[in-house]
């Protein structure tokens, strides 16, 4: 086996690769089109009393849902809609 034989052998499993790449490409962009459509993370709950609002919060508690809700479902998509402030176990006046 010369230099030659060496150079033909990479060449052409180099574009092996790059073909079985391009194929699982294409079946990951076949199965997203025909995907479900995103849910959307609000649903009729009952919004707690008017509090002071703080965007840097807003922005932390839609990450944490976020995370939290695609840790429970990987292979789904979300879209954050609508943010609204719901109390769960307490009072909507405790300090967090």
């Amino acid at each position: 086996m010369n230099l030659l034989d060496g150079i033909i052998l990479t060449v052409v499993a180099m574009v092996v690769v790059f073909i079985v790449l391009g194929a699982l490409w294409g079946v990951i962009e076949l199965v997203h089109r025909f995907s479900a459509e995103p849910e959307i993370l609000t649903k009729e709950m009952e919004v707690a009393p008017a509090v002071e609002r703080d965007e840097q919060r807003e922005k932390v508690a839609v990450l944490a849902a976020l995370v939290m809700t695609y840790e429970a479902q990987p292979a789904k998509k979300f879209e954050v809609v609508d943010v609204k402030r719901v109390n769960r176990g307490g009072t909507a006046d405790e300090k967090v």
